[in-house]
């Protein structure tokens, strides 16, 4: 819209110089003929002023039109580079501040699932004793505090488990799925029972998890929930709602692996000395 703005600009002086040049040139030979004696039969009419004026005009229009070209596309170029540079500046902070440090370990904070955009809801760290097991983060449309809000979510949701140490698969499965046994109303529990051996063994065909390694657990609808371990689906999605349901009650349930953590994946404080940024911060 500049650029055109100032071609616009630059047009209207061609425009006005070539209207007033030919003003000048009209007056010119208006006054030059009102100063002129009659000519006699069989002389000829001089014509010296018109070339004079002509040439100014020539000279003046062209000149002008350069000038204001060259200044137009000038600005043009140096608007593009000062925006190209608020632009990178401005991303570059996003990203900062989108981005949350736990225990050694960058949170992102936001996640796309089924091509919708979620954001981080809060992250913290399984304690184990004094040891540290895994890095949770939560991911929602939209950011809530209470787990009831988040059963209640619609749309695509995402836990994220970052392994903190090396972690045998298989012991891991079995925790999650006596966990999942300690959260789920009995009548719920009924309906998730034929995919808890199915997730044991999804788990335990990882063998080992070790430092770094990542395991997401995603809830699409329309296909239900996904788990994957190091970038890799593992087996098929479990249609029935109510096995994410279980599976968010490990960390957020009425009897959570961890009562900080469920805080912390709420939006409030993880329990980390080390932690710092924005996605976890106590609303």
């Amino acid at each position: 819209m500049i650029a055109a703005y100032l071609l616009d600009r630059a047009s209207e002086r061609v425009s006005s110089g070539l209207s007033n040049d030919t003003s000048v040139v009209s007056a010119a030979n208006f006054q030059g003929h009102r100063h002129m004696k009659k000519p006699t039969p069989g002389t000829p009419v001089p014509l010296a002023v018109q070339p004079l004026v002509c040439a100014k005009r020539e000279v003046n229009a062209p000149t002008r039109a350069a000038s204001d070209m060259r200044l137009g596309f000038a600005l043009v170029k140096w608007l593009c580079v000062v925006t190209i540079a608020l632009c990178s500046a401005l991303s570059q902070s996003v990203v900062k501040a989108a981005t949350v440090e736990i225990a050694g370990m960058k949170v992102d904070g936001a996640a796309e699932v089924a091509g919708a955009g979620l954001e981080l809801n809060g992250a913290g760290v399984r304690y184990k004793g004094p040891f540290k097991v895994y890095l949770a983060s939560l991911y929602l449309g939209k950011k809530v505090g209470s787990p009831e809000a988040v059963f209640a979510a619609n749309g695509p949701k995402r836990v994220t488990l970052t392994m903190l140490r090396d972690v045998e698969s298989g012991e891991l499965g079995r925790l999650f799925i006596r966990s999942i046994q300690d959260n789920t109303p009995r009548n719920d529990l009924l309906k998730v029972l034929p995919a808890l051996p199915r997730m044991g063994e999804i788990f335990a065909e990882q063998k080992s998890l070790a430092y770094g390694d990542s395991v997401t657990i995603d809830w699409v609808p329309g296909t239900g929930t996904v788990i994957s371990a190091k970038g890799k689906v593992l087996g098929q999605p479990s249609k029935d709602p109510e096995f994410f349901q279980a599976m968010l009650a490990i960390w957020i349930g009425k009897a959570p692996v961890d009562w900080a953590l469920k805080d912390a994946l709420l939006g409030g404080q993880p329990r980390d000395p080390q932690a710092r940024g924005t996605g976890a911060q106590r609303r």
